[in-house]
Formats: structure tokens, sequence, C-alpha cells
């Protein structure tokens, strides 16, 4: 059972949630596809009292097909009801998740990811890769050409990776 989540969401997203009864079904419907994964594993984790909260940070896209960024924590409170707060922190410089620089998750995020990625491969018995990139002498550039430049190569760079 959940307070007033899907309201909130409904205001955000412009979508609505008539049908939904869970939250596990709730996130499935609204999560952004690459980020679904991750947000139902925060959600068993709090199940499993692994967390004090239900804390999570992912994409949804809105009923115009802009893609959002929500921050959702919330409790069980009495009565077996979930209360949460929800923020649209798209755009907030400090979002949780995200670097404004490249449009990148950022690194702690990509670590949840990467946990989250393992932990499903081992439960299915399945092999995965992972690819590291490093800018040779990136320090250099920047106290070469300053750091606008470094942030226009970081930039140019991640528009590349992401049309892979």
């Amino acid at each position: 059972m959940l307070d007033n989540t899907f309201e909130v969401v409904e205001n955000i997203s412009g979508m609505h949630f008539k049908d939904i009864k869970t939250l596990p079904d709730f996130i499935d419907k609204i999560a952004f596809i690459k980020d679904r994964e991750l947000a139902l594993q925060d959600l068993r984790n709090f199940m499993k009292g692994e967390s004090e909260y239900y804390q999570s940070t992912y994409r949804i896209i809105d009923s115009e097909g802009k893609i959002r960024w929500i921050f959702c924590k919330g409790i069980i409170m009495e009565g077996n009801i979930l209360s949460s707060i929800i923020y649209d922190v798209t755009g907030n410089k400090f979002m949780k998740g995200h670097d404004p620089t490249t449009n990148l998750i950022d690194g702690r995020y990509f670590m949840r990811k990467l946990r989250n990625s393992i932990h499903l491969a081992q439960e299915h018995k399945r092999k995965g890769a992972l690819l590291y990139l490093n800018i040779d002498n990136f320090y250099s550039i920047i106290n070469t050409y300053g750091f606008e430049f470094g942030s226009v190569v970081l930039y140019k760079l991640s528009r590349k990776l992401l049309k892979w």
C-alpha cells in the first residue's frame, strides 16, 4: 500500500497510474529501462532490512517523452503503508547519480549499477565484461588549454560513447 507516491509522480511525469497497486509494479512501469533493475534492487535491499529507508534515484520518461530524474525516499509505516517523499531532481547540479558535464551517470551510481549487474549475472549464471577507458594526460590538457576546454573534450567524448 502506498501513500500519495503515485500522485506526486503523476504531477512530475504527466502520466496516470490508476491500475497500479504495489511499489514494484509502479517502479516497473515508471522507471527508465536502464535504471529499472537498480531501482527494484534498492527496494529489495530495503525489504530485506539491508537499509533503513527505501532510497533510489532513477530516470523516468514524462508524458512529453523527456527524461526526468526523480529521487525517492520512503519507509514502511504502521499498516504496511509506504510513506515516501519524491523530488524531481532533473537539472539539479547536486543530483545524485548524474554528472552535469557529460550527462552520464557518475562514479557512485556506476558502482551501484556494477554491483547489481554482477549480482544478477551470478544469480542467473551469466558472464559479463567491463570496458575501462582512460584519457591519458587529461590533466595536462586542462593545464594547457583550460578547464572549459577539458569540459568540452569530456562532453564530446561522452556523446560519441552514447551513440554506441
